[in-house]
């Protein structure tokens, strides 16, 4: 169990009419006990210096991510649809001129035996019949 003196309430009546009467700043006439207490405005010091570093911070972020931005410029708008059209035109034909090479390389495989591991010499005409083919494709000869 705690010691407790014998004056608790006397002492705690007297300390508070130090508090009390104290001379107060000013700035502190509303709230005259917290006067003497300076950890309060320490920490609401620091939460204001933490908000705005970290909204420096942001900002910062911010412009570093906007900074090589291009805003759409609709005067060219329909210029740059066509063109991203095209784009993608274009690489769905090499993709299907790449599947069909690889079509005929496996189709030659298989007529030469069904092995995977074919001669030097099976290589080298699958390989030179599978370039050929495969710029016949992209021309767009068939």
């Amino acid at each position: 169990m705690k010691k407790q003196s014998k004056n608790t309430t006397a002492n705690f009546a007297e300390t508070m009419n130090k508090l009390l009467t104290a001379p107060v700043k000013p700035i502190y006439q509303n709230t005259p006990v917290l006067s003497r207490s300076k950890g309060i405005e320490r920490e609401i010091d620091e939460a204001k210096l933490e908000y705005k570093a970290r909204k420096a911070m942001t900002m910062e972020k911010k412009k570093l991510a906007s900074k090589d931005r291009v805003k759409t410029d609709f005067a060219t708008f329909d210029h740059e649809r066509k063109l991203r059209k095209l784009a993608t035109k274009g690489v769905v034909q090499l993709f299907n001129a790449i599947n069909k090479s690889q079509k005929v390389t496996n189709d030659a495989i298989k007529a030469a035996g069904g092995e995977t591991k074919l001669s030097s010499r099976d290589t080298e005409d699958v390989a030179n019949m599978s370039k050929e083919t495969f710029l016949d494709f992209l021309k767009g000869e068939k």
